[in-house]
């Protein structure tokens, strides 16, 4: 049986819409989905990009994925 672990990211529903689903904030680099360990590092990086913590998203997420 697969673990799950919270992770935190940054999104919105797309066109503010919530049964449109999440558009999220991707890594330049490689364009995954930015995740972060803890809500606290979430809300840095949102800051530091000027969001505020409204975006910031729990998610729980499979080990093994992504």
């Amino acid at each position: 049986m697969k673990q799950t672990e919270t992770i935190y990211v940054i999104a919105r529903a797309i066109n503010g819409i919530s049964i449109n689903g999440n558009e999220y904030l991707l890594d330049k680099k490689d364009g995954d989905v930015l995740e972060f360990d803890t809500r606290e590092e979430c809300i840095k990086h949102c800051e530091s990009v000027g969001l505020d913590d409204s975006y910031v998203w729990e998610e729980e997420k499979l080990d093994g994925e992504g």
